[in-house]
């Protein structure tokens, strides 16, 4: 039936074999935040060693992605989040997607022959809108985050169905699946801040002899977020 159909084809072939990675814009909150960081960023490791931020330029680091996974035979999305605060501006961005899924179902009604067909044409841009639609909604409660979602998509060869996952897959200690990507990402950073703390002297003075020895252009910086030894 339909649910089989969508199983099968939908999500056995494109979207099974799907990830997200997220990043942090904070563009709209000012140039301090953007080159201190929010308060709320550092609370967490503000008591070790791993509070560091890294800032990418935003067009290098997708255009890294791009043709990293046109390599791989994979397609990706990538777009801020839309946050629920704002419904009638989450109905407005997602509505092509919406219209997209529409059409699938519209071509299941005309019979299987003619759904295949559409899978074949459409079926990347059909994943992406699903991925779209899921992916890219988050609660108002993280607004201050200003996300940004790349979601990776694996394009299925219609010659050789049985072709293995392009990337190197893993488990979590929980079981959750997620993949390593062998990027240079290294000239696509711009910055990094390293957070408030006692040693952040120390950490700063530690990076820049890493970034020396690796010969990169990247600037490094101490926070101006208060500290507080609580």
């Amino acid at each position: 039936g339909i649910d089989h159909f969508i199983e099968k084809v939908i999500y056995g072939r494109y979207m099974e074999k799907s990830y997200i990675s997220s990043f942090c814009t904070h563009s709209q909150h000012g140039k301090y935040i953007m080159e201190n960081g929010l308060l709320s960023m550092w609370k967490g490791p503000g008591k070790s060693n791993s509070r560091i931020a890294i800032i990418f330029d935003g067009d290098l680091l997708e255009n890294n992605f791009d043709c990293f996974l046109k390599g791989k035979g994979a397609a990706y999305i990538g777009d801020m989040v839309i946050y629920n605060k704002y419904q009638d501006k989450t109905f407005k961005h997602l509505q092509p997607y919406f219209n997209e899924i529409k059409n699938f179902f519209n071509s299941l009604m005309r019979g299987p022959e003619e759904a295949k067909r559409y899978i074949e044409d459409e079926g990347v841009k059909i994943s992406k809108s699903v991925l779209n639609t899921l992916s890219r909604i988050k609660h108002q409660g993280f607004e201050e985050e200003d996300e940004y979602r790349f979601g990776i998509i694996n394009v299925p060869d219609n010659k050789n169905e049985n072709r293995s996952n392009p990337f190197d897959e893993h488990l979590d200690e929980d079981g959750r699946r997620y993949i390593t990507l062998e990027l240079n990402l290294l000239p696509t950073i711009n910055t990094i801040i390293i957070g408030p703390g006692k040693d952040q002297k120390e950490i700063e003075g530690r990076i820049n002899l890493l970034i020396d020895r690796l010969s990169e252009d990247i600037n490094v910086k101490c926070s101006d977020t208060p500290y507080t030894d609580l």
